[in-house]
């Protein structure tokens, strides 16, 4: 029982710190520097830029999500745009 108390308390003093990463996450000026990453010459780099615009759900990146799908020349960039479009 002690575990579980400890593990509520360390959750319960994470959360806040979590709720606050997603808010800074979801700021414009976050979503406008991925949304200039999609076109960086290296594909991880474009892949995890659309992994996050997908994580932080931001209308204005929906465009270049799909300008994503249908014209970058990594397989798995497109596949990954694809899914968060899901």
């Amino acid at each position: 029982m002690a575990f579980l108390n400890n593990f509520r308390l360390l959750f319960s003093s994470l959360r806040p710190l979590a709720d606050k990463e997603v808010a800074a996450a979801r700021d414009k000026g976050a979503a406008k520097r991925l949304v200039r990453a999609l076109k960086d010459h290296d594909e991880l780099v474009r892949d995890h830029a659309v992994e996050a615009l997908g994580r932080i759900r931001c209308v204005d990146a929906l465009g270049p999500i799909i300008h994503t799908l249908a014209n970058d020349r990594s397989d798995f960039v497109r596949r990954t745009a694809a899914r968060v479009l899901v």
